[in-house]
């Protein structure tokens, strides 16, 4: 019963980081990507990584690419909230190496988490919650 209503929790917080994520970058809906990251880290995986490429096929013909940067609740806010800025400004990066233009790029950071499993305790590892979300204009 707890896996099912973690599974529910996560679906309901994947509709709710779409809706923000339109709000965080008004006219950037489409294509959204979510990336996760390891506790304190900035690193992408290569999953991410390949993730990133096939966004950017698309992403570097758009006026518009946003990145948004999140962490999970562990920890100072102080921290959490560099930490997603950091992670945010990492994608970038990596967006720009596979040739997105800079100057298309907005960032943005949430923070901590405000939705998903570490609101509700419900999963110990809150990965979900340790994410950069990419999308772009149509």
């Amino acid at each position: 019963m707890r896996k099912i209503l973690a599974t529910v929790l996560l679906a309901a917080g994947t509709i709710l980081s779409a809706t923000a994520q339109a709000a965080d970058c008004p006219g950037a809906e489409y294509g959204i990507q979510v990336l996760t990251f390891d506790v304190g880290s900035t690193k992408v995986s290569a999953e991410g990584r390949a993730k990133l490429e096939k966004f950017a096929d698309t992403a570097k013909h758009r006026t518009l690419v946003c990145v948004v940067g999140q962490a999970d609740k562990q920890g100072d806010k102080a921290t959490n909230e560099r930490l997603a800025r950091e992670r945010a400004v990492a994608v970038k990066k990596i967006l720009i190496e596979f040739g997105v233009p800079e100057r298309t790029i907005e960032t943005r950071s949430r923070g901590e988490a405000f939705g998903s499993s570490s609101v509700f305790g419900l999963l110990s590892d809150n990965e979900d919650d340790r994410r950069v979300e990419v999308s772009y204009s149509r």
